[in-house]
C-alpha cells in the first residue's frame, strides 16, 4: 500500500472511531433516566397545582378516558380548540370522558381566560421544566397544543401535536368509549 492510501485508510479510521465513539456517547446522554415505572406512570406522576396553588398530580383522577390537553392562554390554536374539548367534555362525560387543561402560561392568565370562556373542567399549572414534561408524555416537538388520550388505567392510547378537528375527536372518543 502506498504511503497516500496508508494515510487515507488511517484518516478514515479515525473519523470512524471518532463517529463511533460520539454516538455512543449522545445514546447514553439522551437514553432517559432508568426506572421501574412506563413512561405514562412517570408522567402521570408529575406534580402540577391546581389555580388555587394546591399541588396536584393527574394519578388520582379516575375516568375511563382521560384527555389532557396541554395549552397556554397566548397559544392561538389552543384558544380556538377549548370550546370543542368543552362542547365534547359535557357530552361524553357520562360514559367516561374528562378533560384536563394542563396549561404552560401564568395562573393568574389562565384564571382569567377560565372566567372568560366559563371553562368547567379542571385547569392545572405546569410548573418547572413543562418541555421535559411534554416529553414524558410523548411530545417530539413541544409544540401546543398537545393533546394525550389515556385510558382508565393510565396507559397512554393516543397523542397529538396540534388541534383537533371535531370530527377527528368525536370519532377517537367513540373507538375507545365503545370498548
Amino acid at each position: 500500500m502506498s504511503s497516500v492510501g496508508r494515510r487515507t485508510y488511517v484518516v478514515h479510521a479515525a473519523v470512524a472511531a471518532v463517529a463511533l465513539a460520539l454516538g455512543v456517547w449522545l445514546a447514553r446522554s439522551l437514553a432517559p433516566l432508568s426506572t421501574s415505572e412506563p413512561p405514562q406512570q412517570r408522567a402521570a406522576a408529575w406534580r402540577m397545582e391546581d389555580l388555587q396553588g394546591r399541588p396536584e398530580t393527574l394519578g388520582g383522577l379516575a375516568a375511563s378516558l382521560l384527555l389532557v390537553n396541554f395549552w397556554a392562554t397566548w397559544c392561538a390554536p389552543c384558544r380556538e380548540e377549548i370550546p370543542l374539548l368543552v362542547r365534547l367534555r359535557e357530552e361524553y362525560r357520562e360514559r367516561g370522558l374528562e378533560v384536563v387543561g394542563a396549561a404552560i402560561d401564568d395562573p393568574d392568565a389562565v384564571r382569567r381566560y377560565r372566567e372568560q370562556l366559563n371553562i368547567p373542567y379542571p385547569l392545572l399549572i405546569v410548573r418547572g421544566d413543562a418541555a421535559g414534561l411534554l416529553r414524558e408524555w410523548g411530545s417530539s416537538s413541544g409544540a401546543l397544543p398537545f393533546s394525550v388520550l389515556r385510558d382508565g388505567k393510565g396507559n397512554i392510547i393516543a397523542t397529538k401535536t396540534g388541534p383537533y378537528s371535531e370530527s377527528e375527536l368525536r370519532r377517537l372518543l367513540e373507538q375507545h368509549l365503545a370498548l
